[in-house]
């Protein structure tokens, strides 16, 4: 929405005190709401991944993954349009032994909501976003390519129970050859949130990356829980992959709160 894409861009996806607009914790699909129109939200956290393939990576190198701190900038540009900016700091351990730490790769989503959520029909917004190519490909933090995404979230609640769904097209550019090539790929990202009580949720989702023509699709798996609190909401989820490229376990935390009024 997540070396995958947007939590995965990215991800992953309401007031101070509440659920992010463009994230929903603990699952982190984005969500079709967007933030009110002027004001902000942050989410600061930190993602670990272990034996996770890179992009385009062509074996199994027993990489250890951190991105810390891993930064979310939510903006309500107006009533229907938000963006969001993710930008993680990594450390990079290598199956040798070696260890790196540099920047990854800024990612950028603009959210266009089309529809309210009613009570027979879910609320559905537009997505599209782009990655830049600021992560080091040969130290392997990323691709060192521009890649981008677009495509639609869409949520529906049922009582105490919120489901979620992301689809995107997205479009890879390969480093590893001389000539300019692409992967045109599936990014997807479903999960339902249950509200246990006014400030605590829980919930699991599935997502990743299909459709690869070059060994990059992906799967994962996760579950976690979020504690809401006047100041803001902490979240903890655990997952693992579904496929051997997709690695074998991940755990991510966060806190994430309004900042208030940034355009009034």
């Amino acid at each position: 929405m997540k070396t995958t894409a947007v939590p995965a861009l990215l991800a992953a996806w309401l007031a101070a005190g509440g659920v992010m607009a463009g994230i929903a914790p603990p699952i982190h699909a984005l969500a079709p709401s967007t933030v009110p129109a002027g004001e902000a939200e942050v989410r600061a956290g930190l993602d670990y991944s272990y034996h996770e393939w890179g992009m385009f990576q062509s074996s199994d190198t027993g990489r250890e993954l951190v991105r810390l701190p891993d930064l979310t900038l939510t903006l309500g540009m107006s009533d229907k349009v938000e963006l969001v900016f993710n930008f993680p700091w990594l450390w990079l351990k290598q199956g040798d032994g070696s260890y790196a730490g540099g920047p990854g790769d800024l990612k950028i989503a603009g959210i266009y909501n089309l529809t309210k959520e009613t009570d027979t029909l879910p609320a559905f917004a537009l997505v599209i976003a782009t990655k830049l190519p600021d992560a080091h490909y040969k130290k392997g933090f990323g691709t060192d390519q521009t890649d981008f995404w677009a495509g639609g979230a869409c949520s529906k609640t049922f009582d105490n129970l919120r489901v979620l769904a992301n689809a995107s097209l997205g479009i890879l550019e390969d480093p590893t050859g001389d000539e300019p090539n692409q992967d045109d790929v599936l990014v997807y990202d479903i999960g339902v949130i249950y509200s246990m009580s006014g400030s605590i949720d829980i919930g699991c989702g599935l997502d990743g990356i299909a459709n690869s023509r070059m060994g990059n699709d992906r799967m994962f798996t996760r579950g976690g829980i979020a504690f809401r609190t006047q100041i803001g909401t902490f979240d903890l989820s655990v997952g693992t992959g579904l496929n051997h490229e997709s690695g074998d376990l991940h755990i991510a935390a966060g806190f994430s709160t309004a900042l208030g009024a940034w355009n009034k």
